[in-house]
């Protein structure tokens, strides 16, 4: 893994990586200013394929925002779900509530990220920057946002299973009964 804080980057490359978040998501309700802002906070990362970006288990105090390549999300060594869009989120929910990782997040190819420093956002009043504090509100309002979108779709998922499983069982039931005398 490689890190570069963006700052170090030159006002160009700046510029592209400013052009690429405002088109996710998580950005679109921030201004340019708003977002060199928040991009003071923040570093880049370069995976190569088979790294652990996060581990189950592991208290962390970073968002990721998938710029390139994919990721996997794996419980127990089983994936679950793989990212590969730009804009893509992994890392914000130990953000929300403190507690550790939920799960492995591995790349599957070589991956570039951008990394929030989470304690900016968990705690805005540390630091002199008003701007941090709109910043902060504004980060936690979207992403609050995005979560809900992730929830109901997990809703919906699991009505759609446990409707199968409804119908398995009758299957099963329905199955037995003609076999008796």
């Amino acid at each position: 893994m490689k890190e570069i804080k963006i700052d170090d980057f030159p006002e160009s490359q700046q510029l592209r990586y400013l052009a690429t978040l405002q088109m996710t998501d998580l950005f679109a309700p921030f201004h340019q200013k708003e977002m060199k802002d928040l991009l003071h906070y923040c570093s880049i990362r370069h995976y190569e394929p088979e790294e652990t970006i996060i581990k189950d288990g592991e208290i962390g105090n970073n968002i990721f925002l998938l710029l390139f390549g994919i990721v996997q999300i794996k419980k127990q060594g089983k994936v679950i779900r793989r990212l590969s869009n730009a804009g893509d989120m992994f890392g914000e929910m130990g953000i929300v509530d403190g507690s550790p990782r939920s799960a492995d997040v591995c790349t599957e190819t070589k991956v570039e990220c951008l990394v929030i420093d989470g304690t900016v956002l968990d705690a805005p009043d540390k630091y002199e920057d008003k701007e941090v504090l709109y910043l902060s509100y504004t980060f936690f309002r979207t992403m609050a946002t995005m979560l809900a979108e992730r929830l109901r779709d997990s809703t919906r998922k699991v009505i759609s299973l446990t409707e199968k499983c409804s119908d398995l069982e009758k299957g099963l039931s329905n199955g037995n009964d003609s076999n008796e005398p």
